[in-house]
């Protein structure tokens, strides 16, 4: 096994306007690792993990894939680049069932959802990680 890191930060920097969010900052994730970014609010946690996940451009560095440098354009590239990012706080429709909550807004399922399919995908994700979950129950009733 190869100690290379699947993907990496490599001294990024992102600015928005005078607010500098993000200073040559790296950090690199390996296969077997679990990491964690800790520090106080402002501190540039998320904004760093947008720009691993493309969801922001770094002004300077460089965002690496299996140590190649990429430039992802959008969630969506990042999302196809196998780079997934669930931010600590997001938002649900009540209205909608947990699994039309889970794919709403997935690049891969366009505007109109498949409620059959996202039923059936939500209860083969909670089958691998062992959770039990109605992928037809409401959100708003949990």
């Amino acid at each position: 096994m190869t100690n290379e890191p699947l993907a990496a930060l490599d001294q990024v920097s992102k600015r928005f306007g005078s607010l500098q969010a993000v200073d040559d900052f790296s950090f690199a994730v390996r296969a077997g690792e679990v990491d964690a970014l800790i520090g106080g609010n402002g501190a540039g946690k998320t904004t760093a993990m947008k720009m691993l996940a493309g969801l922001e451009r770094p002004d300077s560095g460089t965002v690496r894939l299996a140590a190649r440098p990429i430039a992802l354009a959008s969630r969506r590239e990042g999302i196809r680049a196998g780079i997934g990012f669930i931010q600590q706080e997001f938002s649900v429709v009540d209205s909608l069932t947990c699994a039309e909550n889970l794919l709403l807004g997935h690049p891969d399922h366009g505007r109109l959802l498949n409620r059959g399919e996202a039923a059936k995908t939500l209860r083969g994700q909670a089958e691998r990680f062992g959770v039990t979950l109605d992928p037809d129950r409401i959100v708003g009733t949990l």
